[in-house]
């Protein structure tokens, strides 16, 4: 087993060595046909014993192969992470303000450059909007403490309250026209309306700005009398009575409910308002007792009032929703002092256990989007956040239990996939998902819209370079 042991770890040492030398190489076309990443290489020599000669404390002190090995493996991801959130830091600075009419620009084609969108022409979205914030605030916090991300901040938070809020309720529009003037969408969905929560606690406490907190804590309080019943734990879509996501009706949906904790959960940390803390503890525990199945290793897509699982449409695993989950749990956890809960921990891994066992390309490197419970690849394109979140969720289960040696090694591939495939080395930021013939999915080439926004690829991307520093 020893001889084993130490085979797998020179064999990982030679893949580091292997992926380091690729990450300088030109990066291909998106439209070739994908090609296997160099991973695929034989063992290496064993390492020499040590001498007779040398003490018992030497021998002691220095590293295991296998742990030199994993040190390699961190240091090559803490790298390529920190050249990624480069990409695109710079192309969002350059190209994602509007500096004539203020926020960000609604959509942005291949080039950077904003052009109009075929169904919403050149408005402004909510979540977008929140996002850009709440990723911009990070990257004043943790990288970039500099008075150009500070203006950049100010301008979307003062946009965010001065065009998208409807003072009545303390709600905020879906969408508004490029120069705020004119509400375009008037609903006001659960989902969106967390992201902007998120949004204006993560700016209150970093630029400590009490009207923005104020802000947040109002906008609180209208979402939970709407949203909050006595004796049902979480915030039930189903409840709100101020327009919701068609597509939804009738279910609570595993995805609004992980951004509701992950708000709630910055909320409470730049608060500590007890009510707020209340309802975060209520949904981290929702998730290991009601909505992670525990057996199957999955979380289902929807849900009823009284949090059932929808046998009739639940036949699929998100791949990147399961793997976001598995950390932005334990994140959240930590809020109240429950990261360490061996439940929380528990739901993490089994959140994910169909994600990894068969959501990874084993060969291009790659998360899928969906696979069935059996395993079975059911949508092969791949998206670019899911790729964000492997990342973050695969760091956070090897944290959870370090002997497993496949979850380094899944990152290591997902970054060659990503450097190599889904990042435009030419004009900067990810493409929006590959089909499995190397061609662009149905989004096209355009980089920023609604949805495709500063969250994934910068935000979390800022969080998980956090977590790399402070773990490592």
């Amino acid at each position: 087993m020893r001889d084993a042991n130490l085979s797998l770890a020179c064999l990982c040492l030679a893949a580091i060595a292997l992926v380091a030398s690729s990450a300088s190489s030109n990066a291909t076309s998106p439209e070739a046909t994908p090609q296997p990443p160099a991973h695929n290489v034989s063992a290496a020599a064993p390492s020499k014993a040590p001498a007779p000669s040398e003490t018992s404390s030497q021998q002691a002190a220095a590293p295991l192969p296998a742990e030199q090995a994993q040190q390699a493996q961190r240091q090559a991801i803490r790298t390529r992470v920190a050249a990624q959130l480069d990409n695109v830091i710079n192309f969002w600075k350059a190209h994602g303000p509007d500096r004539q009419f203020g926020a960000f620009h609604g959509t942005l084609n291949q080039q950077g450059q904003p052009v109009a969108s075929p169904e919403r022409g050149f408005d402004k979205g909510l979540v977008q909007t929140a996002r850009h914030l709440w990723s911009f605030s990070l990257l004043y916090a943790l990288r970039e403490r500099t008075p150009e991300i500070e203006a950049l901040c100010n301008n979307l938070y003062s946009f965010l309250v001065a065009h998208f809020r409807d003072p009545r309720d303390n709600l905020y529009y879906q969408t508004v026209s490029q120069d705020g003037s004119r509400v375009t969408k008037d609903v006001k969905p659960l989902y969106a309306e967390v992201f902007l929560l998120q949004a204006l606690a993560r700016y209150a406490q970093v630029f400590s700005n009490q009207s923005a907190l104020d802000a947040a804590l109002r906008t609180f309080r209208t979402l939970d009398s709407l949203y909050h019943r006595d004796g049902l734990p979480g915030w039930s879509e189903m409840l709100g009575k101020v327009g919701v996501d068609p597509g939804a009706l009738g279910y609570n949906r595993f995805d609004t409910q992980l951004h509701v904790m992950e708000a709630l959960a910055d909320v409470y940390q730049a608060s500590k308002d007890p009510t707020v803390g209340a309802r975060l503890a209520e949904i981290v525990d929702l998730f290991p007792n009601r909505l992670v199945d525990q057996q199957k290793g999955y979380v289902p897509r929807v849900f009823t009032e009284q949090w059932q699982p929808v046998s009739s449409i639940n036949n699929d695993v998100l791949v990147g929703l399961n793997l976001e989950l598995s950390w932005i749990l334990v994140n959240s956890a930590a809020a109240i002092n429950k990261s360490g809960d061996p439940a929380v921990k528990r739901a993490a891994q089994r959140a994910s256990y169909l994600a990894t066992a068969g959501g990874f390309d084993p060969t291009n490197g790659g998360a899928y989007y969906t696979t069935d419970l059996g395993g079975k690849v059911t949508s092969p394109t791949k998206v670019w956040w899911p790729q964000n979140e492997a990342l973050l969720g695969l760091w956070r289960l090897h944290k959870l239990d370090p002997k497993d040696d496949t979850l380094l090694l899944q990152m290591l591939k997902t970054l060659d996939w990503m450097q190599t495939r889904q990042l435009d080395s030419q004009y900067g930021e990810f493409f929006w998902g590959l089909e499995p013939n190397g061609q662009l999915e149905a989004h096209g080439s355009d980089k920023g819209n609604t949805y495709k926004a500063t969250y994934h690829s910068l935000g979390h991307m800022l969080q998980l370079e956090k977590m790399l520093a402070e773990d490592s």
